[in-house]
C-alpha cells in the first residue's frame, strides 16, 4: 500500500487517479492496462484494501492529503454498505483522532470490540504492529497466511452455499445507516479538497445478488444518485454505463475474471480520458 503511494508520487503525470475500494476494484480494473490506455497525462494507482467498507474511504482520503490525488474512482457494491460498519482493515487505520467522528456518525464500539481495541492499541503503541513481521522472522512466512488459510478452508465449496451464508450477513440497519453517512462525509471532504470522485455502481456475482434482500440494491443506487445530485465533484457511472456481468464473468462470488476485467477497464478508461475536456458532466449520459 505504501509502496504504491510512493510510486504514485514519483510519476510525473499532471493528473493522478486513485482506484479505491475492496479487492473488487482490483479485479474489476487492471491498473496496468488502464495506464497504457490513458497515456502520459493521467496516471492511475490501485489502492484497495481487502474487505473495505465505507468508513475506509475516509481513512484513505486522510492518507491522500499527504500526496497528490486529483480523482478517486470508487467501486461500490452492496458489500460496501450492508456487510457491517467495521472492515478487516479498520484496525490498521483507526486511531484516537478518529473516535469523535466515529461516534458522531453513529458508530458503536460494540459492533466490533476486538477491531476497535486493536486500532486504539496500535495507535497508542505503534510497536504493536511489528508483531506480524517479527512473527514471520521467527516462525517463517507461512505464519502470515494462517488466518487467510483458515478462512479459505471454512468456505463452502459450492458457490450457492456460500451465497446463502453471505446473504444472511447482508442487511440494512444501524450499521448500514452509519456506512451511508460515512461515505457521504468522504465525498464532502473530497469536494472541499478539490478532488473529483467517480462512483461506479458495481455488483456482485449474480449467484449472490439473487440471494440478497431485493431492497438493498435499490437503496444503494438511490443513495449514489442522491450524492451525484448533491455534490458537484461527483461523476456517477450507473449500471447502464458499465459492462453487464453474468455468472460466467466471476471467479467466485465477488471477484471478476480477466475477460470481465478487460471490458470494465476499457469503460473506466473512456471516462477518465474525458477528464481534460472542458465540458465534463457530473453524470455520464
Amino acid at each position: 500500500f505504501h509502496i504504491k503511494l510512493l510510486l504514485m508520487d514519483e510519476n510525473p503525470a499532471p493528473i493522478k487517479v486513485v482506484l479505491a475500494g475492496s479487492s473488487q476494484v482490483r479485479t474489476q480494473i487492471d491498473q496496468r492496462l488502464l495506464n497504457r490506455q490513458l497515456g502520459t497525462n493521467i496516471f492511475a494507482t490501485e489502492l484497495h484494501f481487502p474487505g473495505n467498507h465505507s468508513l475506509d474511504f475516509l481513512f484513505l482520503d486522510r492518507k491522500l492529503r499527504e500526496h497528490k490525488a486529483d480523482v478517486i474512482v470508487c467501486y461500490l457494491s452492496e458489500t460496501i454498505f450492508f456487510n457491517g460498519a467495521v472492515s478487516d482493515g479498520f484496525p490498521f487505520f483507526f486511531g484516537f483522532r478518529d473516535l469523535p467522528a466515529f461516534l458522531r456518525l453513529g458508530g458503536k464500539p460494540q459492533w466490533a470490540p476486538k477491531s476497535f481495541g486493536l486500532g486504539l492499541l496500535g495507535n497508542a503503541l505503534p510497536i504493536f504492529w511489528l508483531r506480524d513481521p517479527v512473527g514471520e522472522r521467527l516462525f517463517g512466512d507461512k505464519v502470515a497466511g494462517l488466518g487467510q488459510a483458515e478462512q479459505l478452508a471454512s468456505l463452502a465449496p459450492d458457490l450457492h452455499q456460500r451465497a446463502t451464508v453471505w446473504a444472511a450477513l447482508s442487511r440494512a440497519g444501524p450499521q448500514s445507516k452509519f456506512c451511508f453517512a460515512a461515505f457521504e462525509m468522504f465525498v464532502a471532504q473530497c469536494r472541499s479538497e478539490g478532488k473529483r470522485v467517480i462512483l461506479c455502481c458495481g455488483q456482485m456475482n449474480p449467484i449472490l445478488a439473487r440471494q440478497l434482500d431485493p431492497a438493498l440494491r435499490p437503496r444503494m443506487l438511490a443513495f449514489l444518485a442522491q450524492l451525484a445530485a448533491k455534490y458537484d465533484n461527483v461523476v456517477l457511472l450507473q449500471e447502464k454505463n458499465l459492462p453487464a456481468q453474468t455468472e460466467a464473468d466471476y471467479d467466485d462470488l465477488s471477484h471478476a475474471n480477466k475477460a470481465a476485467q478487460l471490458r470494465f477497464t476499457e469503460a473506466v478508461a473512456r471516462v477518465l480520458q474525458d477528464l481534460d475536456q472542458p465540458e465534463h458532466h457530473r453524470q455520464s449520459p
